[in-house]
């Protein structure tokens, strides 16, 4: 099994134990969105820090939970690959279509798996989650 393999099945594993229950010391992050005069593509941005008190971020993802029937979510799943090093934060984009004008609100849930060491081999790993509100208004 590669080693991309290898991290696939166990961050598949670290998010079966978790359960649907969440998890303890939760996820912070901030999610904006920006607004638009006319319908059209609206990006919305899900700002995640990389560390977690004495963990780092080895995966995530955010899933769209709550948008109105004229904002219909171009995915409603979202992920991005997480690099080494670099950044402090990480960005997930999520986009979406305002099909007419109006004003709601859009809620997401970040899930992410952090672990405390990563070299050798990730370990002291959890999975993480949050849920976030952005107000929306498409129009004047």
């Amino acid at each position: 099994m590669t080693r991309s393999g290898r991290l696939r099945a166990f961050v598949a594993l670290v998010l079966l134990g978790a359960g649907s229950a969440g998890a303890e010391g939760g996820l912070g992050g901030t999610f904006s969105c920006p607004q638009r005069e006319t319908a059209g593509r609206v990006v919305c941005d899900l700002d995640l820090p990389k560390r977690s008190g004495d963990s780092t971020l080895v995966w995530v993802d955010a899933l769209v939970l709550k948008a109105p029937p004229f904002l219909r979510p171009l995915r409603s799943r979202v992920t991005v690959p997480v690099a080494r090093g670099g950044a402090h934060a990480l960005n997930l984009p999520v986009a979406f279509v305002a099909q007419e004008l109006g004003r709601a609100e859009i809620s997401v849930r970040a899930r992410a798996v952090v672990c405390r060491q990563l070299q050798p081999a990730p370990s002291g790993c959890r999975a993480l989650q949050a849920d976030f509100t952005a107000s929306i208004r498409v129009g004047p």
